[in-house]
């Protein structure tokens, strides 16, 4: 089983980190190879709502759904995919900076010992992908 985890510190407040980040329609802005996401269910998001994730992966048009497992508003979600070759679990946390307007955003993917998955990172991550709201 590989694991990876990472965490980061975004300067916005968690509930609009966590509203970017829980939503897959966002994943393009900063997943490499991703290049269409369409949600297959219906219902307010949260445990059971699923989407369809297209890939590119070297030439190969790649297809896989991913379904949300865990789900606590502003605080954590799961999501997991079965689909080969890349079956993964996806665990991401979200937690206020004590005294800062900022959150700290970790997440811990499980993958598969057996994919044939290689961490290569060519696009910008959430972090830099951000976008402040503007002021009203």
């Amino acid at each position: 089983m590989l694991k990876i985890e990472t965490s980061t510190v975004i300067n916005r407040p968690v509930e609009e980190v966590f509203a970017v980040v829980s939503n897959p329609d966002n994943y393009v802005k900063w997943s490499p190879g991703l290049v269409e996401v369409k949600r297959i269910s219906e219902g307010p998001v949260g445990v059971g709502t699923t989407w369809r994730l297209v890939r590119q992966v070297l030439g190969q048009r790649l297809e896989g759904d991913l379904e949300i497992t865990e789900y606590e508003p502003n605080r954590n979600f799961t999501q997991d995919s079965k689909s080969r070759p890349f079956p993964v679990e996806a665990q991401w946390t979200f937690d206020a900076v004590e005294g800062a307007l900022g959150s700290v955003l970790s997440s811990r993917q499980s993958r598969a010992a057996s994919s044939s998955w290689r961490s290569r990172s060519s696009g910008a991550s959430p972090k830099e992908q951000w976008k402040p709201s503007s002021p009203t």
